[in-house]
């Protein structure tokens, strides 16, 4: 499972390749297509921050430790295996932050993530 403590390996960009498979007993694909987080990442005063890390840190099945890098806009896009509850998780230079987010039957769930420093 991805941890804060370690950085992200094999992303798309990657030269190294990563897959998932289902695990007994997870939740079944929904209907094969593509499952999507969308969202956004901001500072604590709502403006935009980019270059930010996103990453899944908890998945109702298990997931490659990938994490994508936020756009000017603060936007990113993570792909995930199954629907079910995912936390996310965003790193900058202003901090962090978390959000659970549900991915369902409509094949994409939207979270806003905010950067607080750290304490």
């Amino acid at each position: 499972m991805p941890t804060a403590d370690r950085p992200p390996t094999a992303g798309p960009a990657s030269p190294r390749r990563c897959s998932t498979t289902s695990s007994p007993g997870a939740p079944d694909p929904v209907g094969g297509e593509p499952l999507l987080i969308s969202g956004v990442v901001v500072d604590a005063a709502g403006r935009p921050v980019t270059d930010a890390r996103v990453a899944v840190t908890h998945a109702p099945v298990e997931v490659p430790d990938v994490a994508v890098l936020t756009e000017e806009d603060g936007g990113f896009s993570l792909g995930v295996p199954v629907a079910g509850s995912y936390r996310v998780a965003a790193y900058g230079e202003q901090g962090s932050g978390e959000e659970t987010v549900d991915v369902g039957r409509a094949r994409a769930a939207q979270v806003r993530l905010v950067l607080r420093p750290s304490s």
